[in-house]
């Protein structure tokens, strides 16, 4: 017997962490991919998608950011972005559908040759740490066997 004061809830798939919740992961991704193809009506025919890094913060606060939801491959092996956009933005509704495209293709690259300098940096850092390890490690030997030779010449 149901309760008449329970309330429910429902998820708006809309809403980036629900899609993201939704569409998201390795399981959904046939379905994603089939809703899509309904969508587009045979106009594309996407084989794959692929979830990576989607949210690319602007250069300033006032300029805003990109969310890009997923990247497809279609039949031809042409990639593209699929953004969703509930709310109007005006800086970027205003552009035109070439605009944006560049707007977030330009982005997504930014962003990415940002990701390979970091993790550049990072293993650098990593790799000379290790060779300072590795470095002090010898110099401390040497110190040490330096130290046991004069010690037995006393």
């Amino acid at each position: 017997m149901s309760n008449q004061n329970e309330t429910t809830v429902f998820i708006d798939p809309f809403a980036d962490w629900a899609f993201k919740r939704l569409f998201a992961s390795e399981e959904s991704k046939p379905i994603l991919i089939g809703l899509l193809n309904h969508i587009f009506k045979g106009k594309k025919s996407i084989t794959n998608i692929e979830y990576g890094k989607t949210d690319y913060p602007g250069e300033h606060a006032e300029e805003g950011g990109a969310v890009f939801d997923i990247t497809c491959t279609d039949a031809d092996g042409t990639k593209f972005i699929i953004e969703i956009q509930r709310g109007w933005q005006e800086n970027y509704t205003n552009l035109t559908r070439e605009e944006r495209d560049m707007y977030n293709a330009s982005m997504k690259y930014k962003w990415d040759n940002q990701n390979v300098r970091d993790y550049a940096a990072k293993k650098g850092r990593e790799e000379g740490l290790e060779r300072g390890r590795e470095e002090g490690l010898e110099q401390g030997r040497e110190q040490a066997t330096s130290s046991m030779k004069h010690f037995q010449l006393s």
